[in-house]
């Protein structure tokens, strides 16, 4: 199992609560990846992929499934140029003698991006002639222009991004900044990333709902989880243990770096509750982490499409397996 991305397309300017529901209102189809192609780049020599809706990519280990995921990057993702530049290393290993015309491509086809004027705008440019319901996206990775003998080392190639099939439209930030990717951990991590709160794909979520409630309801709830740690600390073996606990770290850090731990359900802060929910199953009788990967994994894809939903975009999921 690999990376997972999964691409939303919409304005980055325009998230505001009613500009979303606007474009809910006015949005009947969703945009999605139609096509992705690949041409001498790392594993693949020629692939050329009409997609529909959501996709799964399953194969073993070091079969290209990651080298998919950065292909995909090179046109989408925001990174740095230095970092779209590649290396000769990347071309496929087939390639026994450079000339000329030796190159990377990478496309990607669009479809059914109409309904947003905004999203129309950026991309209109990028329209396939013949078709102007698909917009086409292109990386090249090509040998400089005059070169006039066959490239021997990376300085003597250059990237150029462009839409419509046509090289003369050139696209950067400008475009890249308002469509969105999203690189998520490998779904085999899926259960790590829900106990962990800094990685949680809940914590946009929750912070959004928690930021609604009131500060004193919060304080209230802190007080009930402060009384039921009293209580629980009551129990002589719990209380002992918490002492020796906190008996062990004190020896081994010494006073002064001390930080007085011990047992109990939750932080009493009221300004951090939002952080000890917990996603649970089975009407809260189970954790995450005693149900499976796969439903893990499920329990975050779910999240992205809350998540989507409340910014009224749609997104092609391309989940390597």
């Amino acid at each position: 199992m690999a990376d997972t991305v999964s691409t939303g397309f919409f304005p980055r300017s325009n998230r505001s609560e009613n500009r979303v529901s606007s474009w809910r209102i006015r949005a009947g189809t969703f945009m999605y990846l139609a096509r992705i192609a690949f041409e001498n780049f790392r594993n693949f020599r020629n692939l050329d992929v009409a997609l529909a809706g959501n996709v799964v990519i399953v194969g073993e280990n070091r079969v290209g499934k990651s080298n998919l995921v950065y292909g995909l990057r090179l046109i989408f993702d925001p990174l740095p140029d230095s970092a779209r530049d590649l290396q000769l290393g990347d071309f496929w290993d087939g390639i026994e003698e450079f000339d000329q015309n030796t190159r990377i491509k990478i496309s990607v086809e669009i479809s059914d991006f109409e309904d947003d004027p905004d999203v129309r705008a950026v991309l209109t440019d990028s329209r396939i002639p013949g078709d102007p319901h698909t917009v086409s996206l292109t990386y090249e990775f090509k040998a400089k222009s005059g070169l006039l003998r066959a490239p021997s080392s990376e300085k003597d190639f250059e990237f150029v991004c462009y839409g419509g099939r046509d090289p003369k439209k050139e696209f950067g930030y400008d475009v890249r900044s308002r469509i969105t990717m999203d690189v998520l951990p490998a779904l085999r991590d899926a259960e790590g990333d829900l106990a962990v709160w800094r990685r949680c794909p809940l914590r946009p979520l929750i912070e959004s709902a928690f930021a609604t409630i009131d500060r004193n309801d919060l304080q209230s709830v802190a007080d009930q989880i402060e009384a039921a740690t009293g209580r629980l600390m009551e129990f002589e073996p719990v209380f002992d243990l918490a002492d020796d606990i906190a008996r062990s770290f004190r020896a081994m850090s010494g006073d002064r770096q001390d930080v007085n731990p011990t047992l109990g359900f939750s932080s009493t802060d009221a300004s951090k509750l939002h952080r000890q929910i917990k996603l649970l199953i089975d009407s809260g009788e189970r954790g995450v982490s005693e149900t499976s990967l796969a439903r893990c994994g499920d329990w975050i894809v779910a999240t992205l499409e809350i998540d989507e939903d409340d910014k009224g975009c749609r997104r092609s999921f391309l989940a390597p397996g």
